[in-house]
């Protein structure tokens, strides 16, 4: 809506220089004629698109990590029970725990055990229960660490059902930022140790989520316990038609019989709109394949057909998802993200369907009865089973 009222705006500025001139209150009359005309032209072109879609982010916390200095001088911190606490940072630097126990004789055979002036010793990074423990300690890895920074990201989801919300594989959930994290003028190139603190539906938080991947999608998985609100807004959602593809090409024989839209993400949460979309012709690479729209989609977009009214859900917007961190707490909005855009789109397939299928039998049979008269393969007309 306000990408198209910038545009009438802009337009009406250049044709009529002189507006500019005009009163206050003609202003307002052609400002709010403008808006108007904006405002039906989105309306008509949101007509029949998959509005229920919903933001889910998740919050979390991770490092940023420099490589190991050249020179390393070993350096050992004797630890002490019951809680073994060892310094998470000094001097910047991470350490790790080792304990120290007298060796199994199977333990011997398979070569885990090490021999120290005539005796054989296991070094395990975790206490061993029922073993009695000789001495335990931290030594410096020299690789450079920063505190912890939190972070959050969002991805464009739909509910499968009450309990069950599809987003995207390139929702960045278990995948780090390729950018560097930077602290007092220090590179820090990778990064480590993400704790996940909590995931949320439309600002709802989820308790006690569980998510799967199988690279082209998440599912998230929302426990009846603690959610209830949440499951009943879900239960209120349109629900959601998947089309996947035994073979990727089969997706070109349906532009003759619908239509193709992208539904975009790209204006955040200034507008929720689409476009239509029309498939490049021997653009397939694998799965990934080439739309022309009057404007292209971010990280996350879904790629809908539609035919007779009905939508189905066939690709997801191949474009990555970037986040930054709170590093600096003098610099507003740095805990963000941003879809980067792209004309490429990834196929839903067979294994996605199958993965779908398999996860919420194992999960939540119930769910999946409800939801696979809504799957299809190849085609509208045929289920998958």
């Amino acid at each position: 809506m306000y990408r198209k009222l910038f545009a009438v705006l802009f337009i009406f500025g250049l044709l009529c220089p002189t507006a500019f001139a005009l009163t206050e209150k003609e202003m307002n009359q052609k400002f709010s004629a403008a808006a108007e005309k904006a405002a039906a032209s989105a309306a008509a072109s949101s007509k029949d698109s998959m509005k229920d879609n919903m933001l889910l982010t998740m919050s979390f916390s991770e490092r940023g990590v420099r490589e190991a200095e050249k020179e390393v001088y070993e350096t050992h911190v004797k630890l002490h029970g019951p809680d073994w606490t060892v310094p998470e940072m000094i001097d910047g630097y991470a350490y790790n725990r080792f304990f120290v126990y007298k060796a199994l004789p199977s333990e011997i055979k398979d070569g885990s055990a090490q021999e120290e002036d005539g005796s054989y010793l296991l070094y395990s990074e975790k206490l061993l229960p029922n073993r009695k423990l000789i001495r335990a300690f931290a030594v410096y890895t020299g690789v450079k660490k920063t505190p912890r920074y939190e972070g959050r990201i969002g991805c464009k989801a739909y509910a499968l059902g009450p309990q069950w919300v599809i987003t995207s594989g390139t929702c960045p959930i278990k995948k780090y930022d390729e950018s560097p994290i930077i602290v007092y003028d220090e590179t820090y190139n990778e990064r480590t140790d993400r704790e996940i603190e909590n995931f949320s539906i439309d600002g709802t938080k989820i308790k006690n989520p569980e998510y799967f991947s199988n690279g082209n999608v998440w599912l998230i998985y929302i426990p009846k316990e603690g959610n209830q609100n949440l499951i009943n807004a879900l239960s209120n959602k349109r629900p959601l038609k998947i089309l996947g593809f035994s073979k990727p090409e089969h997706i070109f024989t349906l532009a003759a019989n619908g239509q193709f839209y992208v539904h975009t993400s790209r204006y955040g949460a200034l507008v929720s709109d689409k476009t239509k979309a029309k498939l490049r012709e021997n653009s397939l690479e694998g799965t990934l394949f080439k739309a022309s729209s009057s404007f292209n989609g971010t990280a996350t977009d879904p790629f809908f057909y539609v035919k007779n009214g009905e939508e189905y859900l066939t690709a997801y917007n191949a474009a990555p998802e970037r986040y930054h961190l709170n590093v600096s707490k003098d610099e507003l909005f740095q805990s963000s993200w941003s879809g980067k855009s792209s004309n490429k789109y990834t196929i839903l397939t067979l294994d996605d369907l199958q993965f779908i299928k398999n996860t919420i039998q194992k999960y939540n049979p119930a769910s999946w009865t409800q939801l696979k008269s809504r799957m299809f393969i190849d085609n509208p007309r045929q289920l998958f089973k």
